[in-house]
């Protein structure tokens, strides 16, 4: 009779055990989060969801986290539900349809501005689910973890690329003239004044001065540009500049030279002309008058 007695009590238990259980199964609630990995000022969702095979009327539960860390945002309840809750959600159901699966309530939290890198928890106290036939399910609580990273903070070095894009030297130009740009046959290429600007292709511009030219020597009267090159890298970029040589005649060098005679010397004085023409007239008129004064003096005589 004791045996009896005992074996009956043993199968009472069995029952009730799982009868819990199938009640337990007959319930779930878990939160869901809309990412596990965040960092400071981050927004992340967080929904618990409830099912009830036999239909959900009211979830009773709260919800824990780091006030340092996290801070609660919004909280939206699902559509024909009514949170009657103070200090936890009392979420009861206003709805005539069954409903066996439901986001029963969606929060909102940001993420501190100073969070630090590390972990934070998102969980619920104890669950209690009511069903349609007023059957309670009394289930454990659900939990999420949220890892931080602050790249404010502590930025992650990032590995270097195998192959990093070169910035190359893609062009140079004359972005101001030099002061001098006409010059006189034999003068030499002054540079004063001149800006020269390099561009690479990143987009970036500089100035530069360590570039050469040619011609570097004497200027010719041929010469009508100055061409700038400049070398980076295996790279080198040319510009032209644009003068006028001015050429210089022989004949004003022989002219230079005799004004440059020594005033001191005196010439030798020419006679006028006009005065050796007067003197010549002279002597003919003399010699004519004294030709014809004989041939007079000698007729007399001869009495022609």
């Amino acid at each position: 009779m004791k045996k009896l007695t005992i074996s009956m009590f043993m199968i009472f238990v069995i029952c009730i055990i799982n009868t819990v259980n199938v009640f337990a199964a007959d319930a779930t609630a878990e939160l869901i989060v809309d990412k596990t990995t965040v960092k400071a000022g981050d927004t992340v969702t967080v929904i618990l969801n409830a099912k009830c095979e036999s239909g959900l009327s009211a979830v009773i539960t709260g919800i824990e986290y780091d006030k340092e860390v996290l801070t609660l945002q919004t909280t939206k309840v699902a559509e024909n539900w009514v949170n009657y809750g103070v200090d936890k959600y009392e979420i009861l159901s206003n709805s005539t349809e069954k409903v066996t699966s439901l986001n029963v309530i969606t929060l909102t939290f940001k993420v501190s501005d100073n969070a630090q890198d590390g972990t934070t928890k998102i969980s619920t106290t104890g669950i209690e689910i009511t069903d349609i036939n007023n059957k309670e399910y009394t289930l454990a609580k659900s939990e999420k973890v949220l890892t931080i990273g602050n790249p404010k903070e502590n930025p992650t070095p990032s590995e270097p690329e195998e192959n990093p894009t070169q910035v190359s030297l893609t062009n140079i130009k004359i972005t101001k003239a030099p002061t001098k740009t006409t010059y006189t046959e034999g003068e030499k290429f002054d540079k004063t004044g001149m800006v020269v600007t390099a561009e690479y292709s990143d987009g970036t511009s500089k100035e530069i001065t360590n570039y050469t030219y040619t011609p570097s020597g004497a200027l010719k009267a041929t010469e009508r540009k100055v061409t700038i090159s400049y070398t980076e890298g295996e790279v080198t970029k040319t510009v032209a500049q644009d003068i006028k040589v001015i050429n210089v005649p022989e004949n004003n060098a022989e002219d230079n030279k005799e004004d440059t005679k020594d005033d001191s010397v005196q010439p030798e004085k020419e006679i006028p002309k006009a005065g050796v023409e007067k003197n010549i007239i002279f002597v003919i008129g003399v010699v004519l008058i004294v030709t014809i004064a004989s041939y007079l003096g000698y007729k007399k005589y001869k009495n022609i």
